[in-house]
């Protein structure tokens, strides 16, 4: 198997597929969405997920885990442009800015139409295997606290 050959097939499995969509005011738009999802665009979804999620605690930040999904997915599947900033705070309020926007016009649920249920699934099964190995470095790092005899309100 050469490179070029599998490269080729990749793109064609994965192409993206024109769709219309139409606001409440009824502009209509023409979008380009994925309709098969790579395994790779989400994995970068759960590391922005993660990413986000430390920022906003370290920023002391709410946030929003399904709001951040469903940016993030619309930023992986879709030709939507977000603007892109340098401080992850101001492109995490912005993502969430743009979705809400999305949802508020009507859009959003015209495009998670298209999208896949089988492809949907796919999403779901990389954030159990990522709920299960987190939660596996999670107990280790406590029982590791327990042997060392430190209190629960250190962990």
């Amino acid at each position: 198997m050469k490179a070029n050959e599998l490269l080729k097939d990749v793109k064609k499995t994965y192409e993206r597929k024109g769709i219309q969509i139409e606001s409440e005011s009824g502009k209509a738009y023409t979008i380009q969405m994925e309709t098969k999802f790579k395994e790779t665009k989400i994995i970068e979804i759960v590391d922005g997920l993660v990413e986000r999620s430390v920022m906003c605690t370290k920023e002391g930040m709410k946030f929003d885990t399904t709001m951040c999904l469903y940016a993030l997915m619309l930023k992986q599947f879709t030709d939507i442009e977000f603007s892109k900033f340098n401080q992850l705070k101001r492109q995490y309020a912005h993502e969430v800015e743009m979705l809400k926007a999305v949802i508020d016009m009507g859009l959003f649920t015209q495009i998670m139409n298209v999208f896949e249920p089988e492809e949907m699934k796919k999403i779901e099964g990389v954030f159990e295997q990522y709920k299960a190995s987190f939660k596996a470095i999670h107990n280790e790092v406590i029982a590791q606290k327990v042997m060392r005899g430190e209190e629960d309100g250190d962990l």
